[in-house]
């Protein structure tokens, strides 16, 4: 199973040859502070030089719930997704969904041709 933070570092990692650490930094921050306005659990979600860190967001996560969790992620991750492509003018947009698929195809043992969940 692909986790938001393979998610996030993939799309990270990606962002940022183009990109650098300031102005990536910037974007992630903005999209943090929007999350957190629509999903105030999020406001545990902070941005260390090269990763998220959420170590009160399960804690968070039990008073919300996971249903509840997993769509602020979602907003996070899609959301973050848009703001690269709207201000790269969709330069990145192709890249950063080549490195997701990418990332599903490694964690899906189905979609690599593998049975019984070995590759």
């Amino acid at each position: 199973m692909l986790t938001y933070h393979q998610a996030f570092g993939a799309i990270r990692e990606r962002a940022h040859r183009t990109l650098g650490d300031v102005t990536l930094t910037a974007i992630v921050d903005r999209v943090l502070l929007e999350a957190a306005e629509r999903f105030p659990m999020l406001t545990a979600l902070t941005l260390n030089a090269t990763r998220l860190r959420d170590e009160d967001l399960q804690e968070r996560a039990v008073h919300f719930g996971q249903g509840h969790l997993e769509e602020a992620i979602r907003f996070v991750l899609v959301e973050l997704l848009r703001v690269l492509g709207h201000l790269t003018a969709e330069v990145l947009t192709p890249p950063l969904h080549a490195e997701l698929a990418k990332l599903g195809r490694q964690h899906d043992p189905e979609r690599n041709g593998a049975e019984g969940g070995k590759p």
